[in-house]
């Protein structure tokens, strides 16, 4: 299972994108007979409690030694019983671990020589299991085994930040910040896919303002679940799925009884505006077996969670006030790790200052003895795994 969480400002809305043709590339349709819209009433909200919801939580503690420190958890990745992660910021380096969390190897080749990158810009693992590591310094992509070995590298497209393996040879790359001398190629699309020879295959989307107008962006554009690709484009309605000669619509987002993308907004401060009265769905979402997890923000809160029943077409609102202290780790999911399972990182000392509550309110546990035993501050982080049951339809909450 391969699983990545993984850019274009805009002066008007996006409602339909269009496909683009550069080059030998196709010109292709995009396909929205098969797109389901999932509906958030901001004013009519049918609420879930983590308490009834989530069926069950665990967790795995990242080792900690001299070789590996982890500053921040920019990407995770679970491929073959292994736990892959990527720290961008920090450490600059790709951290890999077995399943439960002992440290096996790092990848660390920070430098200007042969098989060597500069920057860290996005990471991704083929369906082979080699990871990728995207250097827009170098312009290179560059492939490494699990176990540290070097493999290949090979020229990039020069896209923007985010990338995703369609298949082992075909990648899809946003184009949103592509350097200057090669954006015509692109000419204004906001989604290139290409093969394996960086043949682009075709263009999706719409280049619809200047980058010196208009600079608020969604934090990434392209996410892989299983084996599948998501393209869900800035400030607009739509997440597509995306493979290697087609992008078909899967979601169209649509808020009642107002939403922010009703609006027209040029410059930054006319949407910071907007979003204070207006709620707005930034792109972040992750796809389950039973569910589609999306967070937006709204002028009441600062985000909700918001589950997306793949059986009975609805959504539901999660409480964020809860019992039980572990559900304080779910605010800011990172990825899948299985199925209905959803996992997110946490650093060791928000774990730590939290030892009296999680004790006093669970007990002394063998699961909290395996979490908190020997824990300090300045541990790798821990990455809590939440599951949640196959019918939350059962637990709304009359309010």
């Amino acid at each position: 299972m391969f699983i990545k969480k993984i850019i274009k400002p805009i002066n008007s809305i996006i409602i339909g994108l269009s496909i683009l043709s550069c080059g030998n590339s196709q010109t292709l349709s995009g396909d929205y007979s098969g797109v389901e819209t999932i509906t958030i009433d901001t004013e009519d909200h049918r609420f879930v409690s983590l308490d009834n919801i989530v069926e069950k939580v665990d967790f795995v503690r990242l080792e900690t030694t001299e070789d590996c420190i982890i500053g921040d958890i920019s990407h995770l990745f679970f491929v073959d019983n292994k736990i892959i992660v990527a720290d961008q910021l920090t450490s600059q380096s790709i951290f890999v671990f077995d399943i439960n969390g002992k440290f096996l190897n790092r990848i660390s080749h920070l430098g200007n020589g042969p098989h060597e990158y500069l920057d860290i810009t996005d990471v991704d693992v083929t369906p082979s299991g080699l990871i990728v590591i995207k250097d827009n310094v170098k312009d290179k992509l560059l492939f490494f085994e699990p176990n540290g070995k070097f493999v290949k590298e090979r020229i990039d497209i020069e896209g923007g930040m985010d990338l995703a393996f369609i298949d082992e040879h075909s990648i899809a790359f946003d184009t949103f910040t592509s350097h200057a001398p090669t954006k015509e190629k692109f000419k204004g699309a906001s989604l290139a896919v290409c093969d394996g020879d960086n043949n682009i295959q075709y263009l999706f989307g719409e280049n619809i303002a200047e980058e010196n107008v208009f600079n608020v962006r969604r934090p990434e554009c392209l996410y892989r679940y299983g084996n599948k690709a998501y393209f869900a484009p800035h400030w607009d309605k739509n997440i597509y799925e995306v493979t290697t000669d087609s992008i078909i619509a899967k979601y169209r987002i649509e808020f009642k009884p107002d939403d922010v993308l009703n609006y027209t907004f040029r410059t930054n401060q006319e949407f910071e505006d907007l979003i204070k009265k207006h709620p707005f769905f930034n792109g972040s979402f992750i796809e389950m077996k039973d569910y589609t997890l999306l967070k937006y923000s709204s002028n009441e809160k600062n985000s909700l969670c918001i589950l997306y029943s793949h059986k009975d077409k609805k959504t539901y609102t999660i409480r964020n006030y809860y019992d039980n202290p572990l559900y304080a780790y779910l605010l800011k999911p990172n990825t899948l790790y299985k199925n209905n399972t959803i996992a997110e990182v946490r650093h060791a000392t928000h774990v730590f200052g939290n030892k009296h509550r999680i004790e006093s309110t669970l007990g002394k546990t063998e699961f909290t003895n395996k979490l908190l035993n020997g824990l300090n501050m300045d541990d790798n982080p821990i990455i809590f795994l939440f599951t949640f049951k196959d019918d939350i339809s059962k637990y709304v909450i009359e309010e």
